[in-house]
């Protein structure tokens, strides 16, 4: 009788484990449901690897054809000066041709 009731005992003692035991297995699974639905959240807020390369890249060939103008515009407003500097140039030498030609003309004509 002693064993039986002893049984029965161990029995109830198991009973009560199982139970702690599934409360806790919940617990446990509400807290990892929980946490999935934060990372879902969180990855959300982020972009695929690709997707964040192929828009640096976009950025990218953007920057370089605004280098690529501004280069070409660089040498253009380079060649316009340095054709100016020429002129410029030119308009101081052409008093001296002048004056020169003046006193050429004036000599021969004195003669």
């Amino acid at each position: 009788m002693k064993d039986v009731e002893h049984l029965k005992e161990q029995l109830t003692w198991m009973d009560r484990a199982l139970q702690l035991q599934a409360k806790e297995y919940e617990r446990r699974l509400e807290a990892l449901n929980g946490e999935a639905g934060r990372l879902r959240e969180m990855q959300n807020t982020y972009i695929p690897r690709e997707v964040f390369d192929r828009s640096m890249q976009q950025q990218n060939e953007k920057f370089d054809r605004v280098v690529s103008d501004l280069k070409e515009k660089i040498e253009v407003l380079n060649a316009a000066n340095l054709k100016q500097q020429g002129f410029r140039q030119l308009g101081t030498f052409i008093p001296w041709i002048i004056s020169i030609a003046a006193i050429i003309l004036m000599y021969y004509l004195n003669k």
